[in-house]
């Protein structure tokens, strides 16, 4: 493998914040110059930018940006918790959303920083958080929308809530043949420590 010139790492990050700002810039323009509505319907893309903007700085970074995948995930979920929930009302759901943020999404963040950055012990407890965090989600979805009655989850399950998850788990069974030979690929690069 070819060594990457220092200058060039060294300028990686400051070209990702160039363009960070330059879209920023952008869109404060484009708010400024539009109809509120449109801040009404499209603001929790100030939540769900900069988690993407984890994700592509750590894509940039190589190994060492895994950790990025942290504070990512998290303000992913967040930011799509928010479009829904704007785009239906039901801020009710916060009630038990919550466990897609914590433990869920901290558990997809360490799995993929154990992914990406080469850790391969990280990967089992993000995937057990991740876990977690979707059981907890559904019992507590049925718990406060079904035993409870709080919310407006209930007529929106069928028109949004299970499209949405029929769209992650095919996401996930897509990605899962690539993310394991990834793994595969980066424990058998990884030196043995034991004899």
């Amino acid at each position: 493998m070819v060594a990457e010139p220092q200058s060039r790492r060294s300028a990686t990050p400051n070209l990702i914040a160039g363009v960070a700002l330059i879209v920023l810039g952008v869109v404060f323009i484009l708010i400024q110059s539009v109809d509120m509505s449109f801040m009404e319907t499209w603001w929790p893309l100030f939540v769900l930018g900069p988690g993407l903007l984890f994700f592509v700085t750590m894509f940039a970074s190589g190994e060492k940006g895994g950790s990025l995948a942290i504070p990512g995930s998290i303000l992913t979920t967040v930011g799509l918790i928010f479009f829904y929930q704007n785009a239906t009302g039901d801020w009710a759901s916060w009630s038990y959303a919550w466990a897609l943020v914590a433990p869920g999404s901290v558990g997809v963040g360490l799995y993929i920083f154990g992914l990406w950055g080469h850790v391969p012990t990280l990967r089992p407890v993000g995937l057990g958080l991740s876990l977690a965090g979707l059981v907890l989600f559904a019992g507590a979805a049925a718990f406060f929308e079904f035993v409870l009655g709080i919310g407006g989850a209930s007529e929106v399950i069928g028109r949004v809530l299970w499209p949405s998850f029929l769209i992650l788990a095919g996401t996930a069974f897509m990605l899962s043949p690539w993310l394991r030979r990834r793994g595969k690929a980066r424990d058998d690069d990884t030196p043995s420590v034991l004899p």
